[in-house]
């Protein structure tokens, strides 16, 4: 539940006693003040809106903040974003400091709820300086708690907890107790477990008593009461929620709010739901519905009708309990922002939000499918099921890119060749199941293995592998899981090629490693890695003249200075690399303390020390070997080392018809999108840069039909880094990429990837068929036929 509505009369409340525009009274400002107080946010940009078009030059400034405040509460982030920057940068032309740092203040809130949090801390620290310096408490308290929720969502807990005390302090100073309220309440989410989260909860329902006018105490309440149901254990935090989730719903009826009744009675509906209170629950679900449903308010909506999913499916309604998660994921299609930002104070991320929904829906349909006797309604069942999984996949690369634009075919799922089979499994906390789509016929089973014994077997593999060895047992494990249930279909298919779309942890490692006990899986198929067949463009590699841009990075320049510093730690820490002819590619990824430098060394002289040690580290030789093979081999240009600057490449992918881009330098994928990034000799490529520089080839339908990045890798641990290479595919409108999942050997990288492209000048074969074909070729060689070698190599997007 957002916390912005307060503030938005904290912000009227400095503007008009410290500074109210000449050209508007208090009368002016009397109507959209009321639709506030209501809730009623499209009533209140309504009656901004006609008072920009009447108004003089001195009102507009502040008459923009309080609409991009209000397009903000909506969810409306791209319009309140263009108010707010036009109203600080206008108060800035006028020398109004006070609407600057009020206008800079909420766009950092509405950077934060886009998780633009780079952005949201340099506008929040700015007003909170301007607020100081200006004394204004209220406003400092304002950025100081917003400070704080940035740096708790990039796990920054002791800054976090740091903002949050000078928010306490600032707010305690205004008197302003809708502040000191929220952050308390902050102060819990930080101690969350411990009796101190109790004891902040506490201090901020005190707080909150006395707040007017009732919407604004009532909002409190019901934040609190969310953040005892999160934070507090036991008997306690259900007692604290029940009544300060009751006293909410209390005052909503009482002042005739009903977003806020929609918002208090589903809140409790769940604290009744997790009690297992369900006809409770029922009821108070149901209100919540009736409150919203003549609001047209979506984004609520697509909470109350998941949570009658839920409440029905525990009472054994099965069909009923679909129909509620249908149009929960109907409207939700729309609505992945208002989700994020409406119940979890932006805070939290796509998973917490709308996974669960269509996980629920596609679980619901798989069990109804199993017990369907009718063979056309089984299909119809399991099409729907394999719908749920590929919006999950799109609003995931959403999530992960943040990126709102990235978009499914409006086509649907792509039609699929007789010989290709398309794998899907889905994992539930008790089961696997699995989704094989053989001829557009669909096929379901289940595998009764529960997800942390398949998590764990997915680890233990991918740490066998690594470590060298030849067949681990988990190869076999999971190819009976995953594979043998359809192994006698894909035969009597004919099926030559596999495309494989991961879910959680299986993203983690290469399925061309499964064993059934003669071969590798890749042995059998050519394997690529889909992110949704949704998200593909299916034409096929054309075979007329390709040209194609090849850079390479044997030692780093500059860019070193650019590592972050956690790179630079573990790359100092780790030992020095051997004098044997090959080296790992990929940069290591721990977490760790850099060496002292001497004492009486110089700053400059430590610096040059660290830098050149730092580029020694980091020499690929076999890179230079690499590129003089490819440039044999295929037709364009060739970047390498001092030639291989940032703008160099800019300039030549941007201004030449490329169709294969192929990047050989140390790289890393991280967690979140920003991370990522390969090197060049003097600066980081990040892979939103790259997208930038690529996407307007897409838009020319003339797409890179092949991005290779022959020496970047994934972090390890996190599930979400392999959608890396998924999302530089659809950020740069790659048809395809070939990547690694762990570094590479650069011998192997010089012998298989000469041998990918001879394979792809080959008529009629596939992109997926000359990486097996490579593949297979090191697997005959006694010397690398250990998955380590040639199994991190994976493709993905279109393998056409």
């Amino acid at each position: 539940m957002g916390l912005g509505k307060w503030r938005f009369l904290l912000f009227s409340l400095i503007i008009l006693t410290a500074y109210q525009a000449p050209g508007l009274s208090a009368g002016v400002l009397e109507e959209g003040k009321e639709a506030v107080t209501r809730g009623d946010y499209a009533a209140a940009v309504t009656h901004w809106s006609r008072l920009l078009t009447a108004s003089d030059d001195s009102a507009r400034i502040e008459i923009l903040i309080r609409r991009g405040e209000a397009f903000r509460a909506l969810g409306r982030y791209e319009e309140a974003e263009a108010d707010l920057v036009a109203a600080r940068d206008g108060a800035r032309q006028e020398s109004r400091e006070v609407l600057e740092a009020v206008a800079t203040q909420v766009l950092g809130e509405v950077n934060f709820i886009q998780r633009d949090f780079a952005e949201a801390e340099r506008q929040l620290r700015a007003s909170l300086k301007q607020a100081e310096r200006l004394d204004l408490p209220a406003l400092a308290a304002a950025a100081a708690n917003g400070l704080g929720n940035v740096q708790y969502r990039q796990d920054q807990s002791e800054e976090a907890e740091v903002s949050y005390g000078m928010a306490l302090g600032f707010a305690q100073r205004a008197g302003d107790f809708g502040l000191v309220a929220s952050a308390h309440r902050n102060r819990a989410r930080l101690a969350a477990g411990t009796e101190r989260a109790l004891e902040e909860l506490t201090a901020a329902r005190k707080a909150a008593a006395v707040v007017e006018p009732l919407y604004e105490r009532a909002e409190l309440l019901l934040g609190i009461g969310v953040e005892a149901m999160r934070s507090v254990s036991g008997e306690a935090g259900r007692v604290l929620a029940h009544d300060v989730l009751s006293q909410a719903l209390a005052i909503a009826e009482r002042i005739d709010a009903p977003r806020l009744c929609s918002l208090a009675a589903g809140r409790l509906g769940g604290l009744y739901e997790k009690q297992n209170l369900l006809p409770e629950a029922r009821l108070l679900n149901e209100k919540a519905i009736r409150a919203a449903q003549p609001l047209a308010a979506d984004n609520l909506l697509v909470e109350w009708e998941w949570q009658l999913g839920r409440l029905l499916r525990a009472q054994g309604d099965r069909a009923r309990a679909i129909g509620a998660f249908r149009r929960a994921a109907y409207l939700a299609q729309n609505l992945r922002q208002d989700i994020s930002a409406d119940t979890n104070d932006g805070l939290s991320s796509f998973r917490e939000t709308l996974a669960t929904i269509y996980h629920d829906l596609a679980d619901l349909l798989l069990q109804e499918s199993a017990e369907e006797n009718d063979r056309e309604t089984k299909q119809d069942l399991l099409r729907e099921a394999r719908d749920a999984v590929e919006r999950i996949k799109v609003t995931e690369l959403r999530d992960y890119l943040n990126d709102p634009c990235i978009a499914a075919r409006t086509e649907g799922v792509i039609s699929l060749s007789s010989t290709t089979a398309v794998l899907y499994p889905i994992i539930f906390p008790d089961r696997l199941d699995l989704l094989v789509d053989v001829g557009g016929c669909l096929h379901h089973t289940t595998i009764k293995v529960n997800s942390n014994r398949l998590a764990e077997t997915v680890d233990l593999l991918i740490s066998r592998i690594q470590g060298g060895a030849s067949v681990p047992h988990e190869a076999r494990q999971l190819y009976d899981w995953i594979v043998q249930p359809f192994a006698s279909l894909l035969d009597e298919n004919n099926v030559d090629t596999l495309v494989f779309v991961p879910d959680g942890p299986l993203r983690l490692f290469p399925i061309s490693v499964l064993w059934d006990g003669e071969r590798y899986l890749i042995e059998r198929y050519a394997i690529v890695t889909a992110p949704g067949l949704t998200l593909l463009d299916p034409r096929p590699l054309p075979r007329e003249r390709m040209q194609t841009l090849l850079a390479g990075l044997s030692r780093p320049g500059l860019v070193v200075n650019e590592l972050p510093a956690s790179l630079k730690e573990s790359l100092l820490r780790a030992p020095p690399p051997g004098s044997g002819k090959s080296r790992s590619r990929g940069v290591p990824v721990t977490m760790s303390r850099p060496p002292a430098a001497a004492p009486d060394s110089s700053e400059s002289e430590q610096r040059w020390s660290v830098g050149e040690e730092l580029a020694q580290r980091l020499e690929l030789k076999g890179v230079t070997r690499e590129i003089a093979q490819l440039s044999r081999l295929l037709e364009g240009e060739v970047l390498l080392d001092e030639e291989f600057l940032l703008d160099n490449f800019a300039r030549q992918v941007q201004s030449q018809p490329y169709r294969v881009v192929h990047i050989a330098s140390h790289g890393f994928f991280g967690g979140t999108a920003d991370q990522n990034f390969i090197l060049t000799y003097n600066k980081k490529l990040g892979m939103n840069q790259l997208g930038s520089m690529l996407k307007p080839r897409k838009l020319a339908d003339r797409p890179v039909e092949l991005l290779t990045l022959s020496a970047c890798q994934t972090a390890e641990g996190d599930d979400r880094t392999p959608l890396g290479l998924s999302g530089v595919a659809l950020k740069s409108g790659a048809r395809s990429v070939l990547g690694s999942l762990w570094p590479i050997d650069d011998e192997v990288a010089q012998k298989l990837l000469p041998l990918f492209y001879e394979h792809l000048r080959e008529p009629d074969v596939t992109k997926a068929q000359a990486l097996r074909k490579a593949q297979l070729s090191l697997l005959k060689e006694e010397e690398f036929r250990r998955p380590v070698y040639w199994a991190p190599f994976l493709l993905v997007g279109n393998w056409l």
